[in-house]
């Protein structure tokens, strides 16, 4: 069992005008995504804390298209919402066809797992999408919006790691998570 946070910091350009359901473009130069560790749990019995490979690979570019049901007062993404975090720092374990050299990915993980496994564990993923969704809509206040709560889903992805079998797990069977309060949007 893993624990992962997301937050984001979402840049979209549109004005507020009749309801509608609209489409924003993420603008991929200021919006960001952010994950944090929390534990995972190895073959049922060993726990290790989450932390970052390397300063700066727990942040990952954000691009894609919102789709929205947005009303005079509030906002709410709607299920065909797709993000893609930026595959954009060259981190090792590379691909699994040459694990040998950094290949770009887009955040990098470490479970120090050496001293009761022999080895710490790295994971990089690669080719990230999210598809997004709001349960309810959010208040929109000064052309802000509170963005935590909407659930986040792996739509596609991968993690290459150093160790273990397979050298690469698909990222599509993590369970959804959920955007923490320090998530924002501004419109």
């Amino acid at each position: 069992m893993s624990k992962f946070h997301c937050t984001a910091a979402i840049l979209l350009s549109a004005s507020i005008g009749l309801s509608a359901q609209v489409e924003y473009t993420i603008d991929a130069d200021l919006s960001d995504l952010f994950v944090t560790g929390g534990n995972i749990v190895v073959f049922g019995a060993f726990e290790f804390p989450v932390l970052e490979l390397e300063p700066g690979s727990w942040t990952a570019p954000l691009e894609g298209t919102l789709t929205a049901d947005l009303q005079t007062e509030s906002i709410a993404l709607l299920t065909d919402t797709k993000v893609r975090a930026t595959d954009h720092t060259a981190y090792l374990p590379g691909t699994p066809s040459d694990p040998g050299v950094p290949a770009p990915g887009s955040f990098g993980l470490l479970f120090p797992s050496a001293p009761a496994l022999g080895i710490d564990i790295i994971a990089v993923t690669r080719d990230l999408t999210f598809s997004l969704e709001d349960a309810s809509a959010k208040t929109i206040a000064a052309g802000e919006f509170d963005a935590s709560g909407t659930v986040w889903t792996v739509a596609s992805g991968v993690a290459d790691l150093n160790a273990g079998m397979p050298p690469q797990s698909d990222l599509t069977t993590v369970a959804p998570v959920t955007s923490m309060p320090t998530s924002a949007g501004t419109i």
